[in-house]
């Protein structure tokens, strides 16, 4: 279920960013970094701000990284770092299904009543 892009035409995914992560990153378990202490969510955090670093070099070479991305892979644990993080990660999901036409996605779900997106 990959999908062309309309003009005028909106599609919605959801994406869960711990078993995405541990699909597309090829790890064995989650990343911890949104429960714990302060100290385990930041080092926890800045693991994950390392394997999306190399995520992006390996499986999206070609997208051009900007300045205020390259900034936010760097920046310390905080809430509101973490949440764009998410949302970039998820974003990073979307491209990956639409630019394999979900042929290397799984789909859960259906269009009728929504479908979440896990890389393969």
């Amino acid at each position: 279920m990959g999908w062309e892009p309309v003009v005028g035409k909106k599609t919605v995914a959801e994406v869960y960013p711990h078993p995405a992560m541990v699909r597309m990153f090829g790890i064995p378990r989650i990343v911890k970094y949104k429960k714990g202490s302060v100290v385990e969510r930041r080092k926890e955090f800045r693991r994950l701000q390392r394997l999306l670093k190399s995520c992006l070099k390996k499986k999206f070479p070609k997208l051009a990284i900007d300045a205020e991305t390259r900034t936010l892979l760097a920046q310390r644990w905080s809430k509101p770092v973490e949440d764009r993080t998410d949302a970039l990660f998820c974003a990073l999901i979307g491209l990956w299904h639409w630019r394999h036409q979900g042929k290397r996605s799984e789909v859960i779900g259906d269009r009728r009543t929504g479908f979440i997106l896990l890389p393969r």
